[in-house]
């Protein structure tokens, strides 16, 4: 008996090659990409809350500044909207809004269980997902 319970337990402790197993479903790549993201997400907002609250980043405005004139003024958010800095503010975008919606998907799992349950919501949360990065890709484009 003991013996039995050993065996079951040691081939269940078993790391699978490069954290996901061979036959896995899209579960094991939504968990890694919710780490993955949450890293990214630190890294990009701290570069995005540099730019914008302290002027890191951001092109240096010489004309056309009228009042505020700090690195949230209307013109330096212009500026490094129209520099490389896009890059940043485009891919925190698609960054938080998979980041947010697959922790969504998570706890939604958890609740529902029937298949039929977590298709509609894969689908409904996917729809949201790609109207929020559509929306997000029209403002951050023409804004510039």
């Amino acid at each position: 008996m003991s013996s039995q319970i050993s065996s079951e337990i040691s081939t269940e402790m078993t790391v699978p090659r490069f954290f996901v197993p061979q036959h896995s479903s899209t579960g094991a790549w939504a968990w890694i990409l919710q780490r993955l993201t949450g890293v990214l997400l630190w890294i990009f907002l701290g570069m995005h809350l540099l730019a914008t609250h302290f002027g890191f980043f951001t092109p240096e405005v010489t004309s056309g500044n009228t009042g505020y004139t700090g690195p949230a003024s209307y013109n330096s958010v212009m500026a490094r909207l129209q520099s490389p800095m896009f890059i940043v503010d485009a891919t925190l975008l698609v960054i938080a809004v998979y980041h947010g919606l697959n922790g969504i998907k998570m706890v939604a799992y958890d609740v529902w269980t029937g298949k039929t349950a977590r298709t509609i919501i894969s689908w409904v949360l996917t729809l949201i997902g790609l109207a929020s990065i559509a929306f997000g890709a029209y403002l951050l484009y023409y804004l510039v």
